[in-house]
């Protein structure tokens, strides 16, 4: 088994494995269907055409969302404070 020749590799040139057009990554292309080869699937160009339409928040609807997100960050936060409060009763009362 030798090694294998460039014309046989050629075949698997087009093929993505992983859609890599990430935002925030230097390589980002806003529209990849102009930079695209022809062989996409019509998955890929339907999911960046409906990424760009997305539909933004109300300010109403924004504070609500922050409000929920700081609700549960403290409610998680409180059953953290709560367990550690348990354990110190436990160490004082029973342990020692």
């Amino acid at each position: 088994m030798g090694k294998k020749k460039k014309d046989d590799l050629k075949q698997y040139e087009d093929i993505t494995v992983a859609n890599m057009n990430v935002e925030g990554m230097p390589w980002y292309i806003k529209k990849p269907e102009d930079h695209i080869s022809s062989g996409t699937s019509s998955v890929d160009t339907e999911y960046f055409e409906s990424s760009e339409n997305k539909e933004t928040l109300t300010p109403k609807e924004t504070w609500q969302l922050i409000a929920n997100a700081v609700f549960a960050a403290l409610l998680i936060g409180g059953v953290f404070l709560f367990a550690i409060f348990l354990f110190l009763l436990f160490c004082v009362y029973v342990w020692f």
